[in-house]
């Protein structure tokens, strides 16, 4: 279940996978533009289509922020604010990794849990 305050991170499972005995995730975002890419439930649905179309195997992190030794701030970008972290993502603040499912026609199935989140803030 998503509690309230929750952040998610899109990924594939096999960057989610990479250094995964270490404490740390990090997204190549942090390289590259110095923090990593958040959302919150009701804004999954826009990132996946705006930066995930063609993938077909995902996961999603659901990160309790209180949790986070990087620092979390909300930043605008396509008209609204997202949570962008940082610093690398403490694993300990994962609370959950579920997949992404992709049908026959490249359509986002979300977790249960995700969609109650969205339609039940």
């Amino acid at each position: 279940m998503i509690a309230q305050g929750h952040i998610l991170h899109v990924t594939t499972p096999d960057a989610w996978r990479r250094d995964a005995e270490t404490p740390f995730y990090d997204a190549e975002s942090l390289a590259s533009e110095g923090f990593i890419h958040n959302c919150r439930p009701d804004q999954l649905r826009g990132v996946l289509g705006r930066h995930f179309a063609g993938h077909r195997a995902l996961v999603l992190l659901v990160i309790n922020p209180a949790q986070l030794t990087s620092a979390v701030r909300e930043e605008e970008s396509h008209g609204e604010t997202f949570p962008h972290v940082y610093g690398p993502i403490d694993r300990a603040a994962v609370v959950s990794v579920l997949p992404i499912e992709v049908d026959s026609t490249g359509s986002f199935t979300l977790p249960e849990s995700i969609e109650q989140a969205t339609h039940h803030p």
